[in-house]
C-alpha cells in the first residue's frame, strides 16, 4: 500500500476538478459563488493549497454532475 500525503491528495483532487469545471466551462468565479467560498478559497482549493472537506466535495460533484467515489 503505497502511503498519499494529503497534500499530494489535495493537489489531485485539484488537479481533477479543474479539468471537469473547465470542460464545462465553469469560470472559478461560478464555482466559488455556487458553493459558497470566496474565488480566493476556490483557487487555493483546485491548486491542492487548502484541504477540501468533504462537505464542499459533495457540493463541487453536483455542480460538475459527477458522484464522489
Amino acid at each position: 500500500s503505497s502511503d498519499v500525503c494529503s497534500s499530494d491528495l489535495n493537489e489531485l483532487l485539484g488537479r481533477r476538478i479543474k479539468e471537469l469545471r473547465s470542460a464545462k466551462n465553469f469560470t472559478q468565479e461560478q464555482m466559488a459563488t455556487q458553493i459558497g467560498v470566496s474565488r480566493q478559497k476556490y483557487a487555493r482549493l483546485e491548486s491542492g493549497i487548502n484541504s477540501i472537506t468533504l462537505d464542499l466535495l459533495s457540493k463541487i460533484a453536483k455542480i460538475l454532475d459527477v458522484t464522489v467515489a
